[in-house]
C-alpha cells in the first residue's frame, strides 16, 4: 500500500473531509487532491501537520514516513524524466470523463497508451482518460481519449477552455465558465444543461485537455 492510499484510509477513518483537512492544513483543497491522487508529495512541513490533524499513533506516523519517502523520491524522479520531440511514449489511462460523472484512478490505471510528445509536454505531468457520452460533442466524440495535461491546473489559464474537474468525489470534461462571477460547467452539445458549482461543493481542476484522440473502425 502506498502513501496516499494510507492517507485515504486514515482521512476515512477520521471521518475528516478534504475541505476541512485542507483548512486544518493551511493548504489548498487543490493541493490536498493532488496530494490524495498521487500527483504530488507534500512538503515535510505539510505532512506533519496531515499526521497531526489525522490524529494517528505512533506507529502509524512511522510507515507513513517511510511511505512519504518513497513517493517522494519516485515523484522526484519522474518530474526530472525530459523527451525527445516525436519521441513515443506510453501515458497511463486511468479513467472515464462524461456528460454523466466518472472516476479517476491514478494510483491504479487500466492500461498504457503510446503517444508522440511534442514540444513543450511534460509527460510525467499527463494521463490518458476516454470520454462517454455526446455531451461534448461535436468537439469530443463518444469514444474518444482525451491527453490531460495537469501542469494547467489554475482557474485563470482555464477560463473558456475544455478542462477535466473533480466535482464531489466525480470527474467531468467541461468548458470551464465564468457567468456573473459564478464558476460554470458548460457542454459543448446544447442539449446538456450547465453545471453551476456551489460554494458548498468539493470542486478542483485536475488539468487541462491538450489533445483529442478518436479512432473510427472501417466497416
Amino acid at each position: 500500500m502506498n502513501f496516499q492510499e494510507r492517507i485515504k484510509i486514515y482521512m476515512k477513518r477520521s471521518s475528516v473531509k478534504g475541505k476541512e483537512l485542507a483548512v486544518k492544513c493551511q493548504i489548498s483543497p487543490q493541493y490536498l487532491s493532488d496530494i490524495r491522487s498521487g500527483r504530488r508529495t507534500p512538503t515535510f512541513h505539510i505532512f506533519n501537520l496531515i499526521l497531526d490533524n489525522l490524529k494517528l499513533l505512533e506507529d502509524e506516523r512511522n510507515e507513513l514516513l517511510e511511505l512519504w519517502k518513497e513517493s517522494k523520491d519516485k515523484n522526484y524522479s519522474r518530474s526530472n524524466v525530459k523527451n525527445v520531440i516525436g519521441e513515443i511514449i506510453k501515458l497511463p489511462i486511468v479513467g472515464t470523463a462524461s456528460a454523466s460523472p466518472g472516476k479517476l484512478n491514478f494510483e491504479n490505471p487500466e492500461k498504457h497508451s503510446p503517444v508522440i510528445t511534442y514540444e513543450g509536454m511534460s509527460y510525467s505531468k499527463c494521463f490518458i482518460m476516454k470520454v462517454e457520452g455526446d455531451s461534448m460533442e461535436p468537439r469530443i466524440k463518444d469514444g474518444s481519449e482525451i491527453i490531460v495535461d495537469t501542469n494547467k491546473n489554475t482557474l485563470e489559464e482555464n477560463l473558456n477552455k475544455i478542462v477535466v474537474f473533480n466535482l464531489n468525489d466525480e470527474a467531468y470534461v467541461k468548458v470551464l465558465k465564468l457567468n456573473k462571477n459564478k464558476l460554470v460547467l458548460q457542454s459543448i452539445n446544447d442539449k446538456y444543461p450547465n453545471i453551476a458549482i456551489k460554494s458548498t461543493d468539493d470542486f478542483n481542476i485536475v488539468g487541462r485537455v491538450v489533445e483529442v484522440r478518436y479512432r473510427e473502425l472501417l466497416k
